[in-house]
């Protein structure tokens, strides 16, 4: 509950802080708030639209909670953001390929 409200203030503080966005959404998807966790990733890709671990993330919330089909819209956009380093996109492969295909 600490870090939740800890997290919760720093974006209240920072509302422009994709970074912020992006730990709140981690929080509230460990604490099993899969809802609140898509609407911070929601912000943080807002303010960072190519945020590759965001995507990941988000469909990761969105597979927990049965939206199958934006969970996969999430993956494939991992897959197209994350070229470089590759590293979300191994993992958004993974999930692709389990759930989606």
């Amino acid at each position: 509950a600490a870090a939740r409200a800890a997290i919760a203030e720093a974006t209240r503080l920072s509302p422009k802080d994709p970074e912020a966005w992006l730990l709140r959404g981690r929080i509230e998807f460990k604490q099993r708030n899969y809802q609140a966790a898509i609407d911070a990733y929601d912000q943080c890709l807002g303010l960072a639209p190519h945020y590759a671990e965001a995507f990941l993330n988000r469909g990761e919330a969105h597979r927990v909670l049965g939206n199958t089909k934006a969970a996969c819209r999430d993956w494939k956009k991992v897959m197209k953001f994350d070229a470089v380093d590759g590293i979300h996109a191994t993992k958004a492969r993974k999930w692709h390929a389990i759930v989606c295909d």
